[in-house]
């Protein structure tokens, strides 16, 4: 489930990078779409992002998710101020997905991080000696 977000994500960004880049600037006039040549470069830094944490997802998991908290951290914080001011109102529901996505992320994250005898980052209790 969480690699699903995180492909979708992936692909989310991949495809506002691809219109901005191959559709003509009229095109992109008259349909209202693609984000601003101010927003290409952060785009594109969260999209090495998240081909890191694709490729270093099955190594290390904690790591993987690191690198998909970076790309989302870089989205919200560096991309989606300018799809803001330029689409106001109608994208927040994208800052709202990342903001879900990033706490999934994080938890996930917690998750692979904790070492395997613990439950919730929590050591259970040893038995008592001597039954």
């Amino acid at each position: 489930m969480l690699c699903l977000g995180a492909a979708l994500s992936a692909l989310t960004v991949l495809l506002a990078v691809v219109i901005d880049v191959f559709l003509p600037a009229s095109v992109r006039a008259q349909a209202d779409i693609g984000i601003s040549r101010w927003g290409l470069l952060p785009t594109a830094v969260s999209v090495a992002c998240v081909v890191m944490g694709i490729r270093s997802l099955r190594r290390d998991p904690a790591r993987g998710y690191a690198w998909f908290e970076r790309a989302l951290l870089v989205d919200l914080l560096l991309t989606q101020p300018i799809v803001v001011a330029s689409d106001q109102f109608s994208a927040l529901p994208t800052v709202a997905l990342d903001l879900v996505m990033l706490g999934v992320i994080a938890a996930a994250r917690a998750a692979a991080a904790a070492p395997p005898d613990t439950v919730d980052g929590v050591r259970p209790a040893a038995a008592p000696a001597g039954g």
